[in-house]
């Protein structure tokens, strides 16, 4: 007696085609909502570095505007020079935070020349460019500060504030320091 082999019935290929389909769509999608995950999440890394080299790049500025003016002398005749001219003229409160530097009392600061700036220029500082990408240039205005603390004539409160704006926001940092004559 022979016997032959019965072939599968057609209904169950079918059941298993479709669970291979299945489990192809169901691994598809767990892959794209990963793939996203992943593209948001480097994404806001990437915006994030941006804003921290700005911050850090701009406190670097700061710094050594602060210590330039450290390392000035005074003239001949007891009058603070260049960096450390004043600003403000006449008694006022040592440290009076302003909240925009439009109030009279903040010179914009031209830290390529060592001058102050006139109003026909406008020097920017850039403190942070991306070769690859020149809309990621984020620039930045530098502004001083310089008074006699109160009821001193030889002792000089100067503020340094840098302003930029990034992601449509304005952000300002401020460094101060007093500085006696020589």
């Amino acid at each position: 007696m022979t016997f032959r082999k019965q072939p599968k019935p057609l209904r169950a290929n079918r059941f298993i085609a479709a669970v291979s389909l299945v489990e192809v769509m169901i691994a598809a999608g767990f892959l794209m909502v990963t793939s996203v995950g992943v593209f948001s999440t480097l994404t806001r890394m990437q915006r994030s570095a941006i804003v921290n080299r700005a911050m850090t790049n701009s406190d670097n500025i700061l710094r050594a505007m602060s210590e330039q003016a450290l390392s000035r002398g005074w003239n001949n005749e007891g009058a603070p020079l260049d960096i450390l001219g004043l600003t403000i003229a006449g008694s006022t409160t040592p440290y009076n935070a302003s909240t925009t530097v439009t109030d009279g009392n903040w010179k914009q600061w031209d830290p390529y020349r060592g001058v102050d700036a006139t109003g026909a220029e406008d020097p920017i500082v850039p403190i942070y460019e991306d070769v690859s990408d020149v809309t990621k240039v984020v620039p930045a205005r530098l502004y001083r500060k310089v008074q006699y603390v109160t009821g001193t004539t030889r002792l000089l409160w100067v503020t340094f504030r840098i302003e930029y704006t990034i992601r449509g926001q304005l952000i300002a940092h401020e460094s101060w320091a007093t500085r006696a004559s020589d």
